[in-house]
């Protein structure tokens, strides 16, 4: 009878531990789930209510978890697949390839409409709100964007490893839903919900802030560039094969490479995100604008 009962005993002790582990990584960073379980929480108070602004962990940032691979190739299927990552951080991840042309913007969106609720409460909003928050046009083909974007982000599992911050993140999906069809039998609305894991992700102030409207007209590799620079205070040179990574491209030679980054850099300058970026000895060396000139907050 005693054996029988011990390995529950044992795995009920460390669920207890990881539980207490997470509160008090939550609670070091000033964060108390029993009074702060919105996702607005967590934005100090200048930009919680801003509407201009849209939000992305800085795990995420520095990640190749939104690729930026051409869209005429298809899309990879992941098993526990593990993702390039800048710093201490693993990240595995299973299910369809997520690129930055569309996963991304779908995602950051949705995390949007999630933040004034109590994470993994429910939140509705149908594909025409959506289509108009993206400045996508109301087409049949956008419709169905839509629907296997949201199809994409559900049937995912990330689990994310940093044993600095807070241990063994639990694995979880980027989005869990229902939906109603519209007359014609097509999901139309759809009622959604994060899960309550992501606020690790979030938690003291580990995003970043991007002016939306500007954010969506950069190319997905510019995208990636901008978020690195943004998730750093004071950005280090960044080699081009680390750009790369990030992006999730495949190069076929060094020179191929260096064009690539030397363009987008270029794409970034020509937008004002920074004051100054530039490829040399294949290491990209950025100075960000002023504050009162950055489509980004600091980080």
């Amino acid at each position: 009878m005693y054996t029988d009962t011990l390995p529950a005993q044992v795995q009920k002790l460390q669920d207890k531990a990881e539980a207490l582990h997470r509160k008090n990584y939550l609670l070091s960073k000033g964060i108390d789930l029993q009074t702060s379980s919105q996702l607005a929480f967590q934005f100090p108070a200048a930009i919680g209510r801003r509407e201009d602004l849209r939000h992305m962990p800085n795990d995420y940032c520095r990640s190749s978890l939104f690729t930026a691979r051409n869209n005429k190739q298809p899309r990879k299927n992941m098993l526990r697949t593990k993702l390039f990552h800048l710093h201490d951080v693993e990240i595995l991840y299973t299910g369809f390839e997520l690129r930055a042309v569309d996963d991304e913007l779908v995602w950051m969106q949705l995390v949007h409409y999630a933040k004034d609720v109590d994470l993994g409460s429910t939140f509705e909003f149908n594909l025409t709100q959506l289509l108009h928050d993206l400045n996508w046009p109301r087409s049949g083909s956008a419709y169905l964007r839509l629907r296997e974007c949201i199809s994409r982000l559900r049937a995912t599992e990330v689990l994310v490893t940093n044993k600095k911050a807070y241990g063994v993140s639990g694995s979880f999906s980027m989005l869990e839903y229902d939906s109603l069809n519209d007359e014609k039998g097509d999901q139309h609305t759809y009622y959604v919900r994060m899960n309550p894991k992501i606020m690790l992700l979030f938690a003291g102030n580990l995003f970043t802030s991007h002016n939306w409207d500007a954010y969506k007209t950069l190319s997905p590799a510019a995208r990636r560039l901008v978020d690195y620079v943004s998730s750093h205070k004071t950005p280090l040179p960044l080699s081009v094969e680390n750009f790369v990574n990030l992006c999730g491209v495949d190069m076929d030679s060094a020179a191929r490479a260096r064009s690539f980054a030397k363009a987008k850099c270029q794409e970034l300058k020509n937008n004002g995100w920074v004051a100054d970026i530039f490829v040399e000895n294949d290491r990209i060396h950025c100075l960000k604008a002023a504050v009162k000139d950055r489509n980004c907050l600091p980080a």
